[in-house]
């Protein structure tokens, strides 16, 4: 079985594409071939998206993943809420529940919070893959630590893992990390080092900033809001 997935990155503010991955699978045993666009190579501003794809015409194949898109990837946590998701959409479209490859795992975070600058589809006209766009401003920590709890003790409690699953919790299922070199929105990342947005009065659960004092002593400044 073979997947190609165009690779694609932002540079001077638009998306541009660097190349495609080809993902071959022999006995369970993934191999990844990519070839960088043309058009992309004759860029001044063309970099080598991974040590192990440098810079040429022609492909570069490489055992399993590249360390580049395997980075992009959810770690155990969101992998385990990927596969329950696409096992209740199979249920749900009475198919049965499908094999899920790493490249599933890779396309199955939202394009918004996927860590690092690489961007996915499967067609060049495509949308960005996954292209949930729903981000909320303010993750709701007690309730993502609830949805957590009841999803590891039920595991087909599927509320909780949809709660889990939404773009918020996702930041925190790809290791807590936002995105980073992309023009998109910016989000807040529901660990402990979240900040809040410029310009917006509105404070995440976790800013520390929320409980800053004034000049008084007294909590949360002189602003009285």
């Amino acid at each position: 079985m073979s997947d190609a997935v165009i690779v694609s990155v932002d540079l001077d503010g638009r998306p541009v594409t660097v190349g495609t991955a080809y993902f071959s699978r022999r006995r369970n045993v993934l191999s990844t071939a990519f070839r960088y666009d043309e058009t992309y190579l004759s860029r001044p501003d063309a970099y080598t998206v991974d040590p192990a794809m440098p810079l040429a015409q022609g492909n570069h194949t490489v055992s399993g993943m590249p360390g580049a898109l395997s980075d992009c990837s959810p770690d155990r946590w969101g992998r385990n809420l990927i596969a329950k998701l696409l096992r209740v959409r199979a249920l749900r479209e009475g198919r049965t529940s499908p094999a899920v490859s790493d490249v599933d795992y890779l396309l199955g975070v939202s394009d918004l919070t996927r860590q690092g600058a690489l961007r996915f589809r499967t067609t060049p006209d495509g949308p960005y893959l996954d292209p949930d766009l729903t981000v909320p401003k303010l993750v709701e920590l007690p309730r993502l630590l609830q949805a957590a709890d009841a999803a590891a003790r039920d595991p087909d409690d599927m509320s909780a893992v949809k709660d889990c699953s939404s773009p918020s919790s996702r930041t925190r299922a790809t290791n807590g990390m936002s995105s980073a070199g992309r023009s998109r929105p910016s989000i807040w990342r529901s660990d402990r080092a979240s900040r809040r947005r410029p310009g917006d009065s509105s404070r995440s659960v976790a800013d520390p900033s929320s409980h800053s004092s004034d000049s008084t002593g007294r909590p949360g400044g002189g602003s009285g809001t």
